[in-house]
């Protein structure tokens, strides 16, 4: 059972976010308010779980975003990875530079308020994922009301809440985790304002798409503009008597002047601080378009294999998987949409929105698994569509109410468990897993160590090296003690002039060391507790 290798304290939240779902679905048909609040708790439950399983930051990108978070909620307008760095190193890499630009600040934003509200702690630091996550099923509920029922909103928000890997990324799991994990929040916000907007034609929500999309832009740059994108092109195409008629573009003009108006200054403002800085990183997002960045290449099916395989399947991102159950209630569900969703003006910005971001990032020579997660919530509004439809079939022929309610919560509660695949949280994530993790084990270790150096109080200006027992061990020391660390040994002609400027320096005892660490007695060797 993989429930069996979760200790006791890990596996409560899970039992009590189970229980606020079941309770969600038991109101859901003749309490509706209830339900969806029962919803937003048990989403905050399901993420409050997966990320209190693990006390230590996870690599590659949330020991960073944690360390930069870190270093801004002291000074929240100077994104820095190092506060002074007396290593020679590259200024334009971001794993080892000062000024910190590799990413946009609204997410980092986030991470530096509840840091400074909660102290530097991992769960702070995934604090405002977890809030951010809990909101989704209820934007997601509305959009789905809005263009088609009650019921699709709410079965695609409960799908939500039990996304493995939308929880992953509020967990730090995956790459890009809490700021794919914003991204996704203010862009569907900005679109849940849309969908109001049309729903009300109450002018506040022109402002709030520019609100949300303004803020999507200062999390992950220019996609955060896409609700403009699709907005323009579904008036163009669909309303043809007016389409050459600029009044017809004047809310969308409108709502996008506020959008810029809140992401543009921070650039302005990058650019003036730091423009050498600033100029190579806009130049090097360019470069995601046109060049596998770092090594995350693939082929133009990348999306809809191995990605589609980490976010619906079976969390491996392995192509040879193939079309899962999943995959197939999702393509019923994009069907479903054609014939449920009447108003064809948001059937178009559902069903372009997600054949733009599909077709964007297919292109697109970079590949990494979460950016297509902000098709999710359209996605799952088509599964949402198509099991409504199920159930209603169901229930004229099936007239007794009792056995419909029992089939609709025991065959949604069935999809719901496969989706959060606790086999692969278990694998990741549990104090004792059945199957070897190594990573998991040199991060268990490498937090052991950080726990070992923060008892024993070092100077502010010791240096601590060669700390490698993962992959930039570095950076969870830095965040926990205070202390610059760095995961490879100091070059000799280093030492010198690192004493002559009062530093000290420590190295971690990882292999064997070179003699002319071994034998300065100046230097403190630190060897790691069993």
């Amino acid at each position: 059972m993989p429930l069996s290798s979760f200790s006791l304290e890990q596996i409560i939240p899970l039992y009590i976010a189970a229980g606020l779902l079941f309770i969600s679905m038991m109101l859901w048909p003749k309490q509706r308010t209830l339900g969806l609040l029962f919803l937003v708790l048990g989403a905050f439950g399901m993420s409050y779980f997966v990320c209190a399983l693990d006390p230590f930051l996870m690599v590659w990108d949330e020991q960073y975003h944690a360390m930069v978070g870190k270093n801004m909620s002291t000074d929240f307008f100077t994104p820095m990875l190092y506060d002074g760095n007396p290593v020679p190193h590259d200024p334009h890499l971001w794993i080892e530079n000062e000024i910190w630009l590799h990413k946009q600040p609204f997410f980092l934003w986030q991470i530096a308020l509840s840091i400074k509200i909660f102290g530097p702690s991992v769960m702070a630091v995934r604090l405002p994922s977890m809030i951010l996550f809990s909101i989704l099923p209820f934007l997601i509920y509305r959009i789905g009301k809005i263009a088609i029922n009650e019921n699709t909103g709410y079965l695609a928000g409960l799908l939500f809440s039990c996304s493995y890997f939308a929880l992953g990324l509020s967990a730090g799991h995956f790459h890009t985790d809490h700021n794919d994990l914003s991204f996704l929040f203010y862009l569907t916000a900005s679109f849940w304002a849309w969908f109001e907007y049309q729903n009300s034609n109450k002018k506040y929500w022109l402002i709030l798409i520019g609100v949300f999309s303004g803020f999507a832009v200062l999390t992950k740059w220019l996609m955060g503009l896409l609700v403009y994108v699709i907005w323009f092109l579904t008036e163009f195409f669909l309303n043809k008597e007016n389409r050459w008629k600029i009044k017809t573009y004047i809310p969308l003009f409108g709502s996008e002047l506020i959008a810029v108006l809140i992401f543009l200054p921070w650039q302005i403002y990058i650019l003036n601080q730091w423009p050498e800085q600033a100029n190579y990183e806009f130049a090097y997002n360019s470069k995601h378009f046109f060049e596998p960045v770092e090594g995350h290449a693939g082929t133009i099916w990348y999306h809809f294999q191995e990605g589609a395989d980490y976010m619906y399947g079976s969390g491996d991102g392995n192509p040879k998987n193939g079309f899962g159950w999943f995959d197939f209630l999702l393509t019923l569900g994009l069907i479903s949409l054609l014939f449920k969703v009447e108003k064809r003006k948001q059937l178009s910005m559902i069903m372009s929105t997600v054949v733009f971001i599909y077709l964007f990032y297919s292109i697109a020579e970079t590949k990494m698994p979460a950016f297509t997660v902000i098709a999710m919530p359209f996605l799952l509004l088509g599964a949402g569509t198509f099991l409504d439809t199920l159930f209603d079939r169901l229930k004229e022929k099936w007239k007794s109410v009792v056995l419909h309610h029992l089939l609709f919560i025991g065959f949604t509660g069935y999809i719901l468990v496969n989706f959060l695949n606790i086999d692969r949280v278990e694998m990741h994530h549990s104090e004792n897993p059945r199957q070897k993790n190594p990573v998991r084990e040199s991060l268990v270790r490498n937090h052991k160590f950080v726990v070992q150096v923060r008892e024993m109080n070092l100077d502010e200006n010791y240096l601590i090296f060669n700390t490698n027992m993962t992959v930039h061990g570095n950076i969870p020391i830095m965040f926990f003690t205070g202390l610059r660390a760095y995961d490879y040994l100091p070059k000799k002609e280093w030492i010198p002039e690192l004493k002559s400027k009062n530093y000290k320096i420590a190295v971690m005892q990882n292999g064997d060391l070179p003699d002319y660490i071994k034998n300065d007695p100046e230097i403190l060797i630190i060897q790691p507790n069993e």
